[in-house]
Protein backbone atom coordinates (compact mmCIF):
# COMPACT_ATOMS: atom_id res chain seq x y z
CA UNK A 1 0.00 0.00 0.00
CA UNK A 2 2.75 2.44 0.96
CA UNK A 3 4.70 1.72 -2.23
CA UNK A 4 1.65 2.32 -4.39
CA UNK A 5 0.90 5.58 -2.64
CA UNK A 6 4.54 6.62 -3.06
CA UNK A 7 4.22 6.50 -6.85
CA UNK A 8 2.58 9.89 -6.74
CA UNK A 9 5.94 11.63 -6.26
CA UNK A 10 7.42 10.20 -9.45
CA UNK A 11 4.25 11.09 -11.34
CA UNK A 12 4.43 14.65 -10.04
CA UNK A 13 8.08 14.98 -11.04
CA UNK A 14 7.18 13.73 -14.52
CA UNK A 15 4.55 16.47 -14.82
CA UNK A 16 1.66 14.03 -15.02
CA UNK A 17 -1.78 15.55 -14.43
CA UNK A 18 -5.29 14.08 -14.13
CA UNK A 19 -8.77 15.41 -14.78
CA UNK A 20 -10.47 13.57 -11.92
CA UNK A 21 -9.51 12.04 -8.55
CA UNK A 22 -10.51 8.65 -9.94
CA UNK A 23 -7.92 8.90 -12.72
CA UNK A 24 -5.22 9.71 -10.17
CA UNK A 25 -6.25 6.84 -7.89
CA UNK A 26 -6.31 4.42 -10.83
CA UNK A 27 -2.78 5.49 -11.84
CA UNK A 28 -1.66 4.67 -8.28
CA UNK A 29 -3.59 1.36 -8.34
CA UNK A 30 -5.58 2.58 -5.34
CA UNK A 31 -9.05 3.22 -6.74
CA UNK A 32 -10.34 -0.25 -5.86
CA UNK A 33 -9.35 0.35 -2.24
CA UNK A 34 -11.76 3.29 -2.13
CA UNK A 35 -14.62 1.00 -3.20
CA UNK A 36 -14.68 -1.07 0.00
CA UNK A 37 -14.99 -0.18 3.64
CA UNK A 38 -12.04 -0.13 6.02
CA UNK A 39 -13.76 -2.88 8.03
CA UNK A 40 -14.09 -5.20 5.01
CA UNK A 41 -10.53 -4.54 3.86
CA UNK A 42 -9.00 -5.32 7.26
CA UNK A 43 -11.25 -8.35 7.69
CA UNK A 44 -10.06 -9.77 4.35
CA UNK A 45 -6.34 -9.09 4.88
CA UNK A 46 -5.94 -9.83 8.59
CA UNK A 47 -8.04 -12.99 8.92
CA UNK A 48 -5.53 -15.20 7.10
CA UNK A 49 -2.64 -17.24 8.45
CA UNK A 50 -0.96 -16.19 11.68
CA UNK A 51 -2.57 -12.76 11.45
CA UNK A 52 -5.88 -14.47 12.25
CA UNK A 53 -5.02 -14.47 15.94
CA UNK A 54 -6.16 -11.22 17.46
CA UNK A 55 -7.27 -9.58 14.19
CA UNK A 56 -10.80 -8.91 15.47
CA UNK A 57 -9.49 -7.08 18.52
CA UNK A 58 -7.05 -5.12 16.36
CA UNK A 59 -9.85 -3.93 14.06
CA UNK A 60 -12.21 -3.09 16.90
CA UNK A 61 -9.86 -1.63 19.50
CA UNK A 62 -6.76 -0.26 17.79
CA UNK A 63 -7.66 0.66 14.22
CA UNK A 64 -11.16 1.58 15.33
CA UNK A 65 -9.89 3.92 18.01
CA UNK A 66 -7.42 5.64 15.66
CA UNK A 67 -10.09 6.20 13.00
CA UNK A 68 -12.52 7.68 15.50
CA UNK A 69 -9.83 10.06 16.77
CA UNK A 70 -8.79 11.23 13.31
CA UNK A 71 -12.15 11.22 11.51
CA UNK A 72 -14.80 10.53 14.17
CA UNK A 73 -16.01 7.73 11.90
CA UNK A 74 -16.27 4.01 12.35
CA UNK A 75 -14.50 1.38 10.26
CA UNK A 76 -17.71 0.37 8.49
CA UNK A 77 -18.42 3.91 7.28
CA UNK A 78 -14.93 4.76 5.95
CA UNK A 79 -13.37 3.61 2.73
CA UNK A 80 -10.30 1.44 3.13
CA UNK A 81 -7.84 3.99 1.73
CA UNK A 82 -8.88 6.63 4.26
CA UNK A 83 -8.74 4.08 7.06
CA UNK A 84 -5.22 2.96 6.14
CA UNK A 85 -3.94 6.53 5.80
CA UNK A 86 -5.49 7.31 9.18
CA UNK A 87 -3.72 4.39 10.86
CA UNK A 88 -0.35 4.85 9.11
CA UNK A 89 1.15 7.36 11.62
CA UNK A 90 0.41 4.91 14.44
CA UNK A 91 2.14 2.05 12.61
CA UNK A 92 4.99 3.84 10.82
CA UNK A 93 7.88 4.92 13.09
CA UNK A 94 9.13 7.52 10.59
CA UNK A 95 6.53 10.24 11.04
CA UNK A 96 7.59 13.85 10.55
CA UNK A 97 6.21 17.26 11.38
CA UNK A 98 7.19 20.75 10.26
CA UNK A 99 9.38 22.42 12.86
CA UNK A 100 8.08 25.92 12.11
CA UNK A 101 4.47 24.72 12.04
CA UNK A 102 2.16 23.88 9.13
CA UNK A 103 1.87 27.57 8.19
CA UNK A 104 5.47 27.44 6.97
CA UNK A 105 4.53 25.08 4.12
CA UNK A 106 2.45 27.50 2.00
CA UNK A 107 4.89 30.34 2.73
CA UNK A 108 7.87 28.37 1.43
CA UNK A 109 5.90 26.97 -1.52
CA UNK A 110 4.99 30.50 -2.54
CA UNK A 111 8.62 31.57 -2.24
CA UNK A 112 9.84 28.60 -4.31
CA UNK A 113 7.23 29.25 -7.01
CA UNK A 114 8.52 32.82 -7.52
CA UNK A 115 4.98 34.14 -7.79
CA UNK A 116 4.36 37.35 -9.71
CA UNK A 117 1.88 38.42 -7.03
CA UNK A 118 0.84 37.10 -3.65
CA UNK A 119 -2.12 38.83 -2.04
CA UNK A 120 -2.61 37.99 1.62
CA UNK A 121 -5.55 39.28 3.61
CA UNK A 122 -7.73 39.14 0.50
CA UNK A 123 -10.93 37.08 0.48
CA UNK A 124 -12.30 36.00 -2.91
CA UNK A 125 -16.06 36.48 -3.05
CA UNK A 126 -16.85 35.56 -6.65
CA UNK A 127 -15.35 34.10 -9.83
CA UNK A 128 -16.89 35.55 -13.00
CA UNK A 129 -16.50 34.17 -16.53
CA UNK A 130 -16.73 36.89 -19.18
CA UNK A 131 -17.65 36.70 -22.87
CA UNK A 132 -14.00 36.30 -23.94
CA UNK A 133 -13.64 33.10 -21.92
CA UNK A 134 -11.46 34.68 -19.23
CA UNK A 135 -12.05 34.92 -15.51
CA UNK A 136 -12.26 37.88 -13.14
CA UNK A 137 -12.07 37.63 -9.38
CA UNK A 138 -14.19 39.80 -7.14
CA UNK A 139 -12.41 40.07 -3.80
CA UNK A 140 -12.38 42.11 -0.63
CA UNK A 141 -9.34 43.15 1.34
CA UNK A 142 -9.66 42.21 4.97
CA UNK A 143 -7.99 42.88 8.27
CA UNK A 144 -8.05 40.76 11.45
CA UNK A 145 -10.72 41.88 13.90
CA UNK A 146 -9.67 42.91 17.38
CA UNK A 147 -13.16 42.50 18.83
CA UNK A 148 -13.02 41.55 22.48
CA UNK A 149 -15.69 38.90 22.10
CA UNK A 150 -13.87 36.81 19.51
CA UNK A 151 -12.82 33.28 20.39
CA UNK A 152 -9.34 33.14 21.92
CA UNK A 153 -6.70 32.32 19.32
CA UNK A 154 -9.03 32.99 16.37
CA UNK A 155 -9.44 36.04 14.17
CA UNK A 156 -12.49 37.23 12.28
CA UNK A 157 -12.07 39.30 9.11
CA UNK A 158 -13.36 42.84 8.69
CA UNK A 159 -13.83 44.11 5.09
CA UNK A 160 -11.83 47.12 3.97
CA UNK A 161 -12.43 47.54 0.23
CA UNK A 162 -13.80 45.62 -2.75
CA UNK A 163 -11.50 45.02 -5.71
CA UNK A 164 -11.48 43.15 -9.01
CA UNK A 165 -8.52 41.08 -10.22
CA UNK A 166 -7.87 39.70 -13.67
CA UNK A 167 -8.59 38.78 -16.30
CA UNK A 168 -7.09 35.29 -16.01
CA UNK A 169 -7.02 32.37 -18.42
CA UNK A 170 -7.67 29.89 -15.59
CA UNK A 171 -8.57 29.95 -11.91
CA UNK A 172 -7.88 27.16 -9.42
CA UNK A 173 -10.07 27.16 -6.30
CA UNK A 174 -7.95 25.30 -3.76
CA UNK A 175 -10.47 25.21 -0.94
CA UNK A 176 -13.68 23.25 -0.27
CA UNK A 177 -16.21 25.22 -2.30
CA UNK A 178 -19.16 24.35 -0.02
CA UNK A 179 -17.92 26.43 2.89
CA UNK A 180 -15.97 29.08 1.00
CA UNK A 181 -18.81 31.49 0.25
CA UNK A 182 -17.39 31.95 -3.27
CA UNK A 183 -19.99 32.55 -5.96
CA UNK A 184 -19.49 31.21 -9.48
CA UNK A 185 -20.95 33.71 -11.94
CA UNK A 186 -21.39 32.44 -15.48
CA UNK A 187 -18.97 29.58 -14.84
CA UNK A 188 -21.56 26.79 -14.84
CA UNK A 189 -24.64 26.28 -17.01
CA UNK A 190 -27.83 27.59 -15.34
CA UNK A 191 -29.14 24.06 -14.79
CA UNK A 192 -25.89 22.75 -13.30
CA UNK A 193 -25.57 22.17 -9.58
CA UNK A 194 -22.45 21.38 -7.61
CA UNK A 195 -22.66 18.11 -5.64
CA UNK A 196 -22.89 18.68 -1.91
CA UNK A 197 -20.34 16.70 0.08
CA UNK A 198 -21.06 15.75 3.66
CA UNK A 199 -18.58 16.96 6.24
CA UNK A 200 -17.84 15.29 9.55
CA UNK A 201 -17.15 17.17 12.78
CA UNK A 202 -14.12 15.90 14.67
CA UNK A 203 -13.82 17.05 18.27
CA UNK A 204 -11.00 16.54 20.79
CA UNK A 205 -12.02 17.24 24.37
CA UNK A 206 -9.25 18.66 26.58
CA UNK A 207 -9.85 18.02 30.25
CA UNK A 208 -8.04 19.18 33.36
CA UNK A 209 -8.88 16.95 36.30
CA UNK A 210 -9.68 13.32 37.07
CA UNK A 211 -12.18 11.27 35.11
CA UNK A 212 -14.86 9.23 36.87
CA UNK A 213 -13.94 5.53 36.46
CA UNK A 214 -17.52 4.41 37.11
CA UNK A 215 -18.60 6.00 33.83
CA UNK A 216 -16.32 3.54 32.02
CA UNK A 217 -17.45 0.68 34.32
CA UNK A 218 -13.97 0.15 35.76
CA UNK A 219 -12.45 0.70 39.19
CA UNK A 220 -9.51 2.77 37.94
CA UNK A 221 -8.33 4.44 34.75
CA UNK A 222 -4.77 4.52 33.37
CA UNK A 223 -2.98 7.84 33.19
CA UNK A 224 -3.04 9.73 29.93
CA UNK A 225 -5.53 10.14 27.12
CA UNK A 226 -8.70 8.09 26.75
CA UNK A 227 -9.48 6.54 23.37
CA UNK A 228 -12.71 4.73 22.53
CA UNK A 229 -13.12 1.59 20.45
CA UNK A 230 -14.95 1.33 17.15
CA UNK A 231 -18.33 0.27 18.57
CA UNK A 232 -18.34 2.39 21.74
CA UNK A 233 -21.53 4.42 22.18
CA UNK A 234 -19.89 7.44 23.81
CA UNK A 235 -20.55 11.15 23.18
CA UNK A 236 -16.83 11.68 22.52
CA UNK A 237 -14.15 10.04 20.38
CA UNK A 238 -11.15 10.95 22.55
CA UNK A 239 -10.44 12.74 25.81
CA UNK A 240 -7.03 14.40 26.05
CA UNK A 241 -5.82 14.78 29.62
CA UNK A 242 -4.21 18.08 30.61
CA UNK A 243 -3.17 16.80 34.02
CA UNK A 244 -4.64 16.83 37.49
CA UNK A 245 -5.97 19.86 39.31
CA UNK A 246 -4.47 20.47 42.78
CA UNK A 247 -6.84 20.63 45.75
CA UNK A 248 -9.76 18.93 44.05
CA UNK A 249 -12.53 18.59 46.67
CA UNK A 250 -13.74 15.15 47.52
CA UNK A 251 -17.27 16.10 46.48
CA UNK A 252 -16.21 16.47 42.88
CA UNK A 253 -15.54 12.74 42.56
CA UNK A 254 -19.06 11.67 43.52
CA UNK A 255 -20.61 8.92 41.43
CA UNK A 256 -22.69 10.00 38.43
CA UNK A 257 -23.39 9.07 34.83
CA UNK A 258 -20.91 11.63 33.51
CA UNK A 259 -17.35 10.63 32.70
CA UNK A 260 -16.22 14.19 33.50
CA UNK A 261 -17.57 14.32 37.07
CA UNK A 262 -14.14 14.32 38.64
CA UNK A 263 -12.94 17.19 36.45
CA UNK A 264 -12.68 20.62 37.91
CA UNK A 265 -12.46 22.28 34.52
CA UNK A 266 -12.71 21.42 30.86
CA UNK A 267 -10.20 23.64 29.08
CA UNK A 268 -11.99 23.48 25.78
CA UNK A 269 -12.49 21.58 22.59
CA UNK A 270 -10.62 21.54 19.34
CA UNK A 271 -12.97 21.02 16.42
CA UNK A 272 -12.23 20.66 12.77
CA UNK A 273 -14.40 19.91 9.78
CA UNK A 274 -13.29 17.08 7.52
CA UNK A 275 -14.91 15.52 4.47
CA UNK A 276 -16.51 12.19 5.27
CA UNK A 277 -14.23 9.38 4.12
CA UNK A 278 -17.03 7.35 2.58
CA UNK A 279 -16.65 5.00 -0.35
CA UNK A 280 -15.98 6.82 -3.61
CA UNK A 281 -18.18 5.98 -6.57
CA UNK A 282 -17.39 6.60 -10.18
Amino acid sequence: MGKRFGRIYKLQQAGQVYDTPQQLLEALDLFNVTQQSAADYMQAHLSRGLLHYGFAAFIEELAGAVNRINYNQRNRGMNALAGLVSYLPAAQPEVYSIKEGNAALPRKLAAAAKLQALRLGTAVQAVQLDASGQYTLQAVQTTPSTAANKVAGEQSLQPLADEAYGPYDAVVIATPLEGSGIKLQGVLPPSAALPLRKYQSTVTSYVTGALNPSYFKVKALPAGDIFVIDSAATPFSVIASKGAVPDVSSSSSSSSSSGLDGCQAAEGQQQQQQPQATQQHS
